[in-house]
């Protein structure tokens, strides 16, 4: 339950806090295959709602856990977002579950 409460608290601080936009790179420098890098944990219950969106809309994307994953983390370090899931796509980054800004980001790609 701390877990769950701890993912809601700083969802909701990323969403009035943490704005999207642009990244110093590209989801295709973290991965060369993906044009969209999910940037999660595995207790994250966002993360795991975040991922069934993308499957739901059939985006090819690729799935890092920050606490797993030491190169990860510090691509997720250098993006200064402080909340999971973060998403980057293309170049630009969204923090939390937001369909409006994936696909407007989607769009744009």
């Amino acid at each position: 339950m701390g877990k769950f409460l701890l993912a809601i608290i700083v969802l909701v601080a990323a969403f009035f806090v943490l704005k999207p936009g642009s990244a110093p790179f590209t989801a295709r420098e973290v991965n060369p295959t993906c044009d969209i890098i999910m940037f999660s944990t595995s207790w994250c219950p966002v993360c795991k709602s975040a991922g069934e969106y993308l499957d739901r809309k059939n985006y090819k994307y690729c799935e890092v856990d920050i606490e797993k994953d030491s190169v990860a983390y510090d691509y997720y370090k250098r993006l200064g977002t402080r909340g999971v899931p973060t998403i980057l796509i293309g170049d630009q980054v969204t923090v939390g579950l937001n369909p409006r800004q994936i696909e407007k980001y989607m769009d744009e790609l």
